[in-house]
C-alpha cells in the first residue's frame, strides 16, 4: 500500500511551493548510504504527518522515518534511493519527497526568485539560485554528493568537507572501515520494489535464525584480476574467487557506449561483472564454503529504474530477500548485515521503467566491488 501525503499548509506558512511525500509499508526503516546524512532526531513527534512536515520544513531534508511506538521522527539528507530500505517493527515507516527536475527549474536564476523555494537556496554573494549545502547540479536536478567509490565529473560531485575529491572520475576518500559485529536473532525481510508514485509491489518473506554475527568484508571482488582475461570482454570462469558463476560475464567499460550504465559503474579499472544475456546471474560457493554477502555495487546498463531481486540462499532455503532499482545514472551500493552462512546468491530481474532513451533497451545489470567473507 502506498500512502501519498501533500504538504499543501506549507505554501500560505512560509512561502515554500506544495510538495508531496510518499510512506511506505509500515515495517521499515531507512538505512541512509552514509551515517553522517542522518540532519537531527526529533522525539515526541505523534504522527508520520508531523514528521513530513519537519522535513519538509528543512530544506536539506529528503528522506525520514517515523515510529509510532518510541513517537521518534528522524530525518536525513539522503535521497530514498541513494539508502536502503530494511525491514524492522510494524510500527515505523519511511516516507520521501518525490523529486523532480521541475523543483529545480530556477537553478542559476538570480537570487530574487528563490526567496523561500523549498529545494533551492537563494546565495546572496552570488546573486544566484543555488543548490543546497551537500548536493550538486547534475544539469536537471540537485543530487546528494557522492561517496568513496561512485563516479563523478568534478569535485562538486563528491563529498569533499569529508576529504573526498573526484580522481580520474571516481570519488575517493579515507578508507571506510569495516562495520563492527553484531548479532542478529531474528528478522523480516520485506521487499518493496518502488517504481513510480502510482506503482509499489510489495512481498514479505519472514526467517528466525539461530544467533548470527554480522561479517565484515574479507574478499573483495572487483574482476579486474580474473585469470586469462580477455581485453574486451567474456565469461567469468568457475573458480573465479572460489566462486561458480552462471550467465555471468565481464566487460571492458572503455569499449561500452558512452552514454550507457557501464560508464558510471566501475569502482577500478577497466572490467565489472555483467549479466551478457540479460537474463538472471547466480553465484555459489566453488568448494562447499559457506560465506556473508556484505555489500556490492549496482548499476542498470540501459533501462532506467531496472527493478532486480537479490535472494542469498543457504541449502536451497532463502535466508534474505532484497529488491532494488538500479539506475543507468547512479551507482546503487547495496549493503546487508545478516546475510551471512549461506552457499549461493541469485539476482533476478523483475521489470523496469522502459522506454529509455539510451542506444539499448535490455535487462543488462552491472555489478562492481562485490563483497563477501568466507567461513562467515
Amino acid at each position: 500500500m502506498k500512502l501519498v501525503v501533500f504538504v499543501c499548509l506549507l505554501r500560505i506558512i512560509d512561502g515554500f511551493q506544495p510538495s508531496q511525500f510518499t510512506l511506505s509499508q509500515a515495517g521499515y526503516r531507512f538505512q541512509p548510504e552514509s551515517n553522517v546524512q542522518l540532519i537531527f532526531t526529533f522525539s515526541n513527534i505523534r504522527t508520520s504527518v508531523t514528521c513530513a512536515i519537519h522535513c519538509y520544513q528543512n530544506i536539506l531534508c529528503r528522506t525520514f522515518d517515523f515510529d509510532s511506538s518510541s513517537h521518534q521522527c528522524r530525518l536525513f539528507e539522503g535521497s530514498v534511493d541513494t539508502g536502503t530500505l530494511i525491514s524492522t517493527v510494524i510500527t515505523t515507516l519511511v516516507g520521501w519527497i518525490e523529486m523532480d527536475a521541475s523543483m529545480f527549474s530556477l537553478y542559476n536564476a538570480t537570487s530574487d526568485q528563490c526567496i523561500n523555494n523549498r529545494f533551492l537556496y537563494s546565495d546572496i554573494i552570488s546573486g544566484r539560485c543555488e543548490c543546497p549545502m551537500r548536493t550538486f547540479y547534475d544539469g536537471s536536478m540537485c543530487l546528494n554528493q557522492r561517496f568513496d567509490g561512485n563516479t563523478c565529473a568534478n569535485n562538486s560531485w563528491c563529498r569533499t568537507d569529508l576529504n573526498i575529491n573526484c580522481i580520474a572520475s571516481i570519488c575517493v576518500g579515507p578508507t571506510t572501515p569495516s562495520m563492527p559485529s553484531t548479532t542478529v536473532t531474528s528478522y523480516t525481510s520485506t521487499t518493496v520494489q518502488i517504481s513510480s508514485p502510482s506503482s509499489t509491489m510489495i512481498s514479505t518473506t519472514s526467517v528466525t535464525s539461530a544467533t548470527t554475527t554480522v561479517a565484515t568484508c574479507t574478499t573483495l571482488i572487483n574482476f579486474d584480476d580474473i585469470p586469462g582475461a580477455s581485453s574486451i570482454s567474456g565469461i567469468i570462469p568457475n573458480g573465479y574467487k572460489n566462486l561458480n558463476w552462471m550467465n555471468a560475464g565481464y566487460i571492458n567499460i572503455s569499449t561500452t557506449p558512452s552514454s550507457s550504465g557501464y560508464q558510471v559503474s566501475a569502482s577500478s579499472m577497466p572490467f565489472v561483472m555483467y549479466n551478457p544475456t540479460g537474463g538472471n546471474v547466480t553465484i555459489t560457493t566453488a568448494n562447499g564454503t559457506r560465506f556473508s554477502f556484505d555489500s556490492l555495487r549496482f548499476t542498470s546498463a540501459w533501462v532506467n529504474s531496472l527493478n532486480v531481486t537479490m535472494k542469498t540462499i543457504r541449502s536451497g532455503s532463502v535466508t534474505s530477500i532484497i529488491t532494488f532499482r538500479a539506475l543507468t545514472t547512479t551507482k546503487i551500493t547495496d549493503n546487508c548485515g545478516f546475510c551471512t552462512s549461506i552457499d549461493t546468491i541469485t539476482f533476478e530481474i523483475v521489470g523496469g521503467i522502459t522506454g529509455s532513451d539510451l542506444t539499448q533497451n535490455g535487462t543488462q545489470f552491472i555489478i562492481d566491488n562485490l563483497c563477501i567473507s568466507f567461513g562467515n
